[in-house]
């Protein structure tokens, strides 16, 4: 006899089939949310084709890193890739947190990736923002521009909910009290200290959901302090 699905797992199948009722598809998770643009602004061109290109490639990056930050060693080491996909790894890496380093000569160049104390999983991901590129034109969805699917019927945007992190000092802290709501909510960067897009001094948040929204916004209340301050749009 077949066990029962675990709750989230019918939580989780119920919420994919009401997405596929309102946006009239068999697969919405193939469809870019609305904040897959927005999370797309957060990497390269180069490592956006490598993800649309490879998606595979990308999951097990991404679960690798998973693996890393739930284990406790210090040091992981990928296998011998080329180029462009190391690029993935550095950039992916960077989103977890984590210190990266380049080893070897080609074409046995490998990537490895370091522990630090600010280490934490990412509001969003590769394979979530290479959703938001529309191939062959350039451009992301939902980066201010219109959802041709939306436009061509001339319905209007979903609303969106915002909540703006200002006078950050632990960028960390901010992606945490976010990553319960990664499929719900991107968070994207609008200035640095200094320039230097590691240190990230504001941002805005996203929600697709007012419930997701709500329950940050009751979370945080005005900010963290010492780690930032929080403004809702």
């Amino acid at each position: 006899r077949a066990a029962a699905p675990a709750p989230e797992a019918e939580a989780a199948a119920l919420r994919a089939r009401q997405l596929a009722a309102a946006f009239g598809v068999d697969d919405p998770s193939s469809r870019p949310s609305m904040f897959a643009g927005s999370a797309a602004l957060e990497y390269s061109e180069a490592a956006l084709r490598t993800a649309r290109a490879s998606p595979a490639l990308v999951r097990q990056i991404e679960a690798s890193m998973d693996g890393f930050l739930q284990g406790g060693s210090a040091r992981m080491q990928f296998p011998p890739m080329p180029r462009h996909q190391r690029q993935v790894v550095h950039e992916a890496a960077r989103k977890y947190g984590v210190v990266t380093g380049s080893y070897g000569d080609e074409p046995n160049r490998r990537v490895d990736v370091f522990r630090t104390p600010h280490q934490a999983w990412p509001p969003y991901r590769l394979s979530d923002a290479v959703k938001g590129v529309v191939p062959g034109a350039g451009g992301v969805v939902g980066a201010g521009q219109p959802d041709a699917a939306a436009g061509a019927g001339g319905s209007e945007a979903p609303q969106a909910f915002r909540l703006r992190f200002v006078d950050v000092s632990q960028p960390d802290a901010v992606s945490g009290v976010l990553r319960p709501h990664a499929d719900d909510c991107a968070l994207q960067w609008t200035e640095f200290e200094a320039g230097d897009r590691r240190r990230p001094t504001a941002g805005v948040a996203t929600f697709e959901s007012r419930a997701a929204f709500q329950q940050v916004r009751d979370r945080v209340g005005g900010g963290l302090r010492g780690a930032f301050r929080v403004l809702v749009d």
